[in-house]
């Protein structure tokens, strides 16, 4: 989705389940966000959600209002 409306290469992913201190991250990541389940998407250091609160964000427009906010381009409508 991300890539498809603009945003290619201006996200970093991080595949933790290859990573030496994967398990690590991930408890990190649930202390941080609270969150258990991975993906877990950040915008400028905020914690968004996951996959399906990301994608409803695209579908109402917030995520659209967010990128604009911080002058990130994309192509959302």
């Amino acid at each position: 989705m991300l890539d498809s409306n603009g945003l290619k290469d201006s996200y970093a992913v991080y595949e933790i389940d290859m990573e030496h201190d994967g398990n690590e991250i991930h408890k990190m990541l649930k202390e941080i966000s609270g969150r258990l389940t991975i993906p877990n998407v950040y915008l400028n250091g905020e914690n968004l959600g996951g996959d399906e609160e990301v994608e409803r964000m695209a579908k109402d427009g917030t995520l659209k209002k967010r990128l604009d906010a911080l002058g990130i381009y994309h192509t959302f409508n």
